[in-house]
């Protein structure tokens, strides 16, 4: 197999880097606009590409040394003016601010600026002049780029502005526009505002940080990597020196690099490759060898192996075929059986058949008689129902006449008359049902007798059609067998004859394909060889033109790195001229911009003492208003108090007299029902203690009443036992019931337990004792209602 020529990829420029590519000086400006109609996403959009740009191995990170940031809507605010801010004399000085307030690039200002940038909410009006000239006051920036949907103030006067600085001065500082969701007009605006000052326009892709995958050959990524690496190097080593140089430029010196570098590597790899080749081709080549030896052994010992297996595969085949033809044979006799066996099933069903239609025919005669049987006795019943009917209307006829005839003499004639008309109009009817009846049955006796001989005829014609279809298929079936049996048995004798036929073809088709198989093997051996001789002349010969041609590359490149380098010497000496240049006019503009804003400031200071004047003016008014509003409110509420506070004291007073009244009712029940629960309480006690010292410790242990308590149980067995109470007993009861001064006790028992005079010498005083002591009525009072206005 001949070995392809080293790939050697030709240069290509790698892509910029996302968001806004590469960066276009080392001091840039990045203008912000915050007006309203950069809410939402366009915003996010803007801080998620600064914080692209300023993470380690961001543009930023690698290729600036100064930035700042301006925000504008309705004015301008740079964030290193705020910096700046915080750098004072002493407390209570003024802040100094310095001339240059661009900041230094380092990992704490970066975070300070994306804070700083994400505290800010868009809204307002855009000032994009204001920003403008604010960027431009920054002497030491060489690029500005400005993130915006394209909103401005004043286009055309910016672009023109910009136009007159440019021709002025024979230099301006570069703008690099970054469109966010504009539209085509403020599109248009961006464009011409970047090639007006020599910068660029880009669309920021919202989805383009998300997809950022590279494709292609990984020797073509490689070199990418490789020029990204190297272009951000160069753009390191220039912040790190000082050094300011276009990327156009760093891109062409890479370039030249390339060659050099990478060619090189693919080159010393391609050699290795065909040493290796080489090697491996040495060893393929023993392999090859002691394999086709050891295919040529098995080859022989295969096709021995096949033959007696075709041998042996052969006689078998016989055998299953004789073996299946004598089961074929079996099987068309036990068809044949079983067709016999059908045919005279077929038979018998044909009987059964006859049998059921002679059965058919008895039954639809004897039900054809018994129809015409039922008929005849309907038209007897109803003829004489009919007749009943009219001898009952002509009996209640003649009554009527007689009792008529009777009571009325002289409408005897009218009667008759009358009677005559009726007696023929019912023999009309009486005919005409009898005509009607007879037709309705002559109707019914043909239809039946048609229907009959329909059923007949279907079913004559229906066994008919059975016994000449089972004639029919009996017959077909008879020869299908035979020249079945025909058939299996010239086909039997035909796969005899081809087995043999295949087993000789088979023999020679496998000694025609071994000798093949070895000829076109030794005819590959040399080809091979052939190959392999011309591949190594070619590689040798490409090998040495490739080391011509890159050492005519080299010496190009030198003389070309030479060229280059005094090129850039001149180029650098100019851009310094340049340079100084700039900074004289900078300055200027910057002592014509102070005065500028020394006059702003004075004039809105003025503005602003009148505008606070009046504020103050319609906030003493409003005040004096709210102070009378004030006032009047409580005055209302003091007077509602008043009124409310007077009526609820007035009923809780009359509350207070009837709950007392009735407390006072009511506070010798409760003094009784006292006294009388602490003596049963001690009763209890004295009786408890008189049955734990009598009775014995398991009393109930065998009791199962769960109503009663424990003592009225003890009460109980108190009463059956015949125990004794000694005074002593009594005396422990009545110390442990009544404590030891049980005879004061006792007294006070005596004078609690008496009956108020209330009552009288007669009451029960067990009827009149409350459950519960008596609590007063329930009242309520009004809120006293407080303001706190």
């Amino acid at each position: 197999m001949p070995l392809s020529p080293p790939y050697l990829p030709s240069w290509k420029e790698p892509k910029p880097p996302p968001p806004v590519g590469w960066m276009g000086g080392q001091r840039p400006v990045f203008l912000v606009d915050c007006s309203g109609g950069m809410a939402g996403e366009r915003m996010a959009g803007v801080q998620e590409c600064l914080r692209c740009l300023f993470r380690p191995g961001g543009q930023a990170e690698i290729a600036i040394t100064h930035f700042d940031i301006i925000m504008y809507s309705f004015d301008a605010w740079s964030f290193g003016d705020i910096e700046n801010s915080y750098v004072y004399k002493a407390a209570g000085s003024r802040y100094i601010r310095p001339l240059e307030p661009m900041r230094v690039k380092s990992p704490e200002m970066f975070e300070a600026a994306l804070n700083w940038v994400s505290r800010w909410h868009p809204t307002g009006p855009s000032n994009l002049s204001k920003a403008i000239d604010l960027a431009m006051s920054r002497t030491s920036a060489d690029c500005i780029y400005l993130f915006s949907e394209g909103k401005s103030d004043k286009p055309v006067l910016i672009i023109e502005s910009l136009k007159r600085q440019a021709q002025a001065r024979r230099y301006s500082i570069p703008i690099y526009t970054v469109g966010m969701h504009t539209n085509k007009m403020r599109c248009r605006f961006l464009r011409r505002l970047s090639a007006v000052t020599g910068g660029q326009f880009v669309e920021y892709d919202f989805k383009g940080l998300q997809q950022t995958s590279v494709e292609g050959k990984e020797e073509d990524l490689a070199d990418l990597l490789w020029a990204m690496k190297m272009i951000e190097d160069i753009q390191r080593k220039n912040a790190e020196s000082g050094r300011t140089e276009d990327i156009r430029d760093i891109i062409k010196y890479v370039e030249s690099k390339y060659a050099t570098s990478r060619h090189t590597l693919y080159i010393e790899s391609h050699k290795n490759k065909i040493n290796e080749l080489k090697i491996q081709y040495q060893k393929d080549l023993e392999r090859v060898r002691k394999e086709n030896a050891e295919l040529q052994l098995r080859a022989k010992q295969e096709y021995e192996r096949l033959v007696s297996e075709i041998h042996e595969r052969n006689k078998n085949k016989l055998e299953i075929a004789r073996s299946n033809w004598e089961e074929e044979i079996k099987k068309v006799k036990e068809r044949n059986k079983q067709m016999l066996e059908d045919i005279l099933k077929w038979k018998e069903e044909v009987t059964k058949v006859k049998q059921m239609n002679d059965r058919m025919q008895k039954d639809a005669r004897a039900k054809f008689l018994q129809d015409l049987k039922e008929v005849e006795e309907r038209n007897i019943a109803a003829m004489e129902k009919a007749k009943e009917q009219h001898m009952a209307h002509l009996e209640s006829i003649k009554k009527k006449h007689m009792e008529g005839l009777e009571e009325v003499a002289r409408k005897q004639k009218e009667s008759n008359e009358k009677v005559a008309s009726i007696n023929k109009v019912i023999r009309e009817d009486y005919e005409v049902n009898v005509k009607a009846v007879k037709e309705s049955n002559a109707l019914i006796l043909s239809q039946a007798r048609k229907l009959h001989e329909e059923k007949l005829e279907n079913v004559k014609t229906q066994n008919a059609k059975a016994i000449f279809e089972a004639q029919k298929k009996f017959e077909k079936q008879c020869e299908e067998v035979r020249v079945n049996n025909t058939r299996k048995q010239a086909s039997l004798q035909q796969l005899l004859e081809s087995i043999k036929t295949r087993k000789e073809q088979a023999v020679l088709a496998h000694k025609a394909e071994v000798a093949r198989a070895i000829s076109l093997h030794e005819e590959k051996i040399k080809a091979y060889n052939k190959m392999n001789l011309e591949n190594e002349e070619k590689a040798r010969k490409a090998w040495k033109k490739e080391c011509e041609n890159i050492d005519k590359e080299n010496m190009a490149a030198v003389r070309k790195a030479m060229d280059d380098f005094e090129a850039e010497q001149l180029r650098v000496q100019e851009e310094n001229v340049k340079l100084a240049e700039r900074r004289l006019d900078l300055k200027r503009r910057i002592a014509q911009i102070v005065r500028e804003n020394d006059e702003i400031v004075k004039r809105k200071k003025v503005e602003w003492k009148e505008a606070c004047g009046m504020v103050e003016k319609q906030y003493e008014i409003e005040v004096a208003k709210a102070k009378e509003a004030h006032k009047e409110k409580i005055e209302q509420v003091k007077l509602k108090n008043a009124e409310k506070l007077q009526s609820s004291l007035l009923e809780h007073k009359a509350k207070v007299a009837a709950a007392e009244s009735y407390n006072e009712t009511v506070r010798p029940y409760v003094e009784a029902s006292n006294a009388v629960r602490a003596e049963i309480r001690r009763i209890e006690a004295f009786l408890q203690v008189i049955a734990d010292s009598i009775l014995p410790q398991d009393r109930h242990i065998m009791e199962k009443s769960a109503t009663k308590s424990p003592l009225e149980k003890d009460l109980d067995l108190l009463v059956v036992s015949n125990a004794t109470l000694n005074t002593e007993l009594l005396i422990e009861a009545l110390r442990s019931a009544y404590g030891k001064k049980w005879k004061a006790d006792k007294k006070q028992s005596q004078k609690m337990s008496t009956v108020p005079e209330i009552f009288g010498s007669k009451t029960k005083f067990s009827s009149l004792m409350p459950i519960h002591p008596a609590r007063a009525v329930p009242h309520k009072c009004l809120d006293l209602v407080e303001s706190n206005t």
